[in-house]
């Protein structure tokens, strides 16, 4: 009732309201809006995966976190690399009594793979950013050691000028479309 009531106040045409949960609403509505945005919905992992999916290719994603948006931004490093985004801006605004403000500003650069967003429940006990495992297309993320030791072992040739990344435990490769390393 109160975006109809700011609706009729501001006089505002061009809009409609609804209300739906996002992994319901991208059933019909997948990859449409330019623009999405959230305020205090859920952690950034999550609230990527809910919101991406509606996000068009190029659109922008909005996302507006309190203090710990820095800390939510490290651990949604997974996700947004899964969802196909590039931060593109930040922006930080400190409030009164030291109340902080930032809102973060995701590209889409890629359509979200279809098994995103996937059912709520499953979001909420594994969000992207804790997935122990996952491939991309140019991109291979092992998370855990022996895996690492075996993929090194099946790939040796693929080690020797190979740029790696590593974070907590996680091992980033990248290789060029040519197949060369980058």
């Amino acid at each position: 009732r109160f975006l109809e009531e700011v609706k009729k106040q501001l006089e505002l045409k061009n809009i409609d309201i609804c209300c739906a949960r996002a992994e319901d609403f991208v059933k019909e509505h997948r990859e449409s809006f330019d623009l999405v945005s959230a305020r205090a919905v859920a952690k950034l992992s999550v609230l990527l995966e809910l919101c991406i999916p509606l996000v068009k290719v190029n659109g922008l994603m909005v996302a507006l976190k309190g203090k710990n948006g820095q800390l939510e931004l490290k651990q949604a490093q997974k996700a947004i690399s899964i969802l196909h985004l590039n931060l593109e801006k930040e922006e930080v605004f400190h409030l009164e009594k030291e109340a902080v403000r930032m809102n973060f500003y995701f590209r889409k650069i890629k359509n979200t793979p279809v098994k995103y967003p996937r059912a709520y429940g499953q979001i909420k006990k594994k969000p992207l950013s804790e997935l122990p495992y996952y491939e991309l297309e140019d991109e291979v993320c092992i998370d855990d050691v022996d895996t690492i030791k075996s993929y090194m072992e099946a790939h040796p040739d693929f080690f020797i000028d190979a740029p790696l990344f590593i974070n907590r435990a996680t091992l980033f490769l990248i290789a060029c479309e040519d197949g060369s390393n980058a």
